[in-house]
């Protein structure tokens, strides 16, 4: 959402009067609906981004808020656990603006084109090539035609020192489950998570050394256009962002929307809680979410646990249908099936 869309969307002063704190959505600048590749979370322009594209990045998006009469310290820096997924058209251009032909594969658990979370992408990308950019602050890795941007330990700790640096409120992350939860990767559990706590509750951490990247990454540092090989001990963060918001004229820039990304996850009322099925009676034979034919508000999940299924019921909020081909809570005109 660029500068011109947030000053005509909102009234930021009298709501920024009303909230206790603003979340920013500061990720998904980039994905799959483009025909090239991009960073999902890029902090700052780069020189070769022009027009509506750079205003796509953290520094954009806060300096508008800090200068439409948001208090910095109500506005909370969104950052992603997971990471946004390309297929090249041409093996050969593997860097950012590089063509496309649509998302990177599926995941074995986020089931979705397009996207990987942080525990599949960390356990995957031992033999991949790496790239980081100094202006995007975060790392790309490739292998084929498979494009993959992500935010890792020493991204986040970047990213989290400079909201910290402009005295934002803190930081929150979408989303808790595609985090390595599990420590699969080796860095300890929630190791983003772990990140902007360190750097939010603990002060000024040193950057972490992520010991299931590659061995070496490509440096590309846009400030002085030049590319070097450097271990990932090495990796420059970016320059100290300034104080003050950047002005801007709403006028100036013609911003388009940008698609809307649905969620594999389905909506559900956080008030109800699931009914778990006896395993004998689940019914279930492969793992996802699945409609209930004899009631169109509700549906359910069926999980493998040690070679035997587990079947959660679960409610859409009240008025909505549970609609199959995107796998969410939908308006009843949104599916067919249960006109």
């Amino acid at each position: 959402m660029g500068p011109t869309t947030i000053a005509s969307a909102y009234d930021v002063p009298t709501i920024a009067e009303s909230l206790d704190f603003i979340n920013l959505m500061t990720y998904d600048f980039h994905g799959a609906w483009e025909k090239q590749t991009g960073h999902n979370t890029p902090l700052s322009v780069r020189p070769s981004e022009t027009g509506k594209w750079r205003f796509f990045n953290l520094e954009s998006s806060v300096s508008t808020w800090l200068s439409l009469g948001a208090p910095a310290h109500k506005l909370v820096l969104g950052l992603p656990t997971y990471g946004r997924t390309f297929t090249l058209a041409d093996v050969t251009s593997t860097g950012l603006d590089a063509p496309s032909t649509g998302g990177g594969k599926a995941g074995r658990y986020t089931q979705q084109q397009g996207i990987l979370g942080y525990y599949e992408i960390c356990s995957t990308i031992g033999d991949w090539d790496m790239f980081f950019d100094e202006n995007v602050a975060a790392p790309w890795a490739v292998k084929g035609n498979q494009w993959i941007g992500f935010d890792d330990a020493e991204s986040i700790t970047i990213k989290s020192k400079w909201g910290k640096s402009l005295g934002l409120g803190g930081a929150m992350i979408w989303s808790l489950e595609t985090d390595d939860f599990r420590n699969i990767c080796g860095q300890g559990s929630f190791p983003l998570l772990s990140a902007i706590n360190k750097v939010w509750r603990q002060g000024n951490p040193e950057l972490p050394t992520i010991t299931s990247r590659p061995q070496n990454v490509t440096h590309i540092s846009t400030l002085q256009t030049t590319i070097r090989t450097s271990s990932t001990q090495h990796l420059k963060t970016p320059t100290t962002p300034p104080t003050h918001p950047i002005t801007f004229d709403p006028t100036s820039e013609s911003v388009t929307n940008r698609p809307v990304q649905i969620s594999t996850s389905p909506s559900y009322s956080t008030t109800e809680h699931p009914e778990i099925t006896t395993i004998s009676n689940s019914g279930c034979t492969k793992e996802g979410y699945f409609a209930l034919p004899q009631d169109c508000s509700m549906f359910y999940f069926c999980g493998n646990s040690e070679n035997a299924w587990i079947r959660y019921n679960f409610h859409c909020p009240t008025g909505l249908y549970f609609n199959p081909s995107v796998l969410a809570c939908d308006w009843p005109y949104n599916v067919p099936s249960c006109q």
